[in-house]
């Protein structure tokens, strides 16, 4: 009886945390922010199952060929499980050269909203604030999945 009891009582708890993003998940959709609904159901969905490593790289909004550009390279040379991505405005000249050494997401894109909460690591060359808050004024509903270290690449 008392195991069975115990058992109940944790079952109860480990639906405890899912309950209160169900709650918030409504408060959410009846406010009209139905992106980050789709945002945040999505990376629980998704978060448990996501395999290695990934990082999102970025010099600037519009333009690549500084530090970031060159750890990118680095990281793609090596055999590990890190997933990298280099970060971009898809308007960017750098766009296709950046698309023959791995794998560029365009910045503002359902794609790189969602890596970015799926992200380890951002690192970055620059200090413009999207880099590390891909969701601008909505942060303050999103900044709980925000699960990644932060890295500045400095100049010289």
């Amino acid at each position: 009886d008392l195991q069975a009891k115990l058992l109940a009582d944790l079952s109860i708890l480990s639906l405890a945390p899912l309950v209160l993003e169900i709650r918030y998940c409504r408060w959410l959709w009846k406010t009209h922010y139905h992106d980050l609904v789709v945002y945040r159901l999505l990376y629980r969905i998704v978060k448990p199952f996501s395999e290695g490593r990934i990082w999102l790289f970025s010099d600037r909004l519009d333009r690549a060929n500084d530090n970031a550009e060159h750890l990118f390279r680095f990281v793609q040379t090596q055999k590990n499980s890190i997933r990298s991505y280099f970060c971009l405005s898809q308007t960017s000249s750098d766009v296709h050269r950046l698309s023959q050494i791995g794998k560029v997401i365009p910045f503002e894109s359902f794609l790189y909203k969602l890596y970015f909460l799926l992200a380890d690591k951002i690192i970055t060359s620059s200090t413009n604030r999207f880099f590390v808050n891909a969701f601008g004024g909505k942060k303050k509903y999103m900044y709980d999945l925000y699960n990644f270290q932060t890295v500045f690449l400095q100049h010289g």
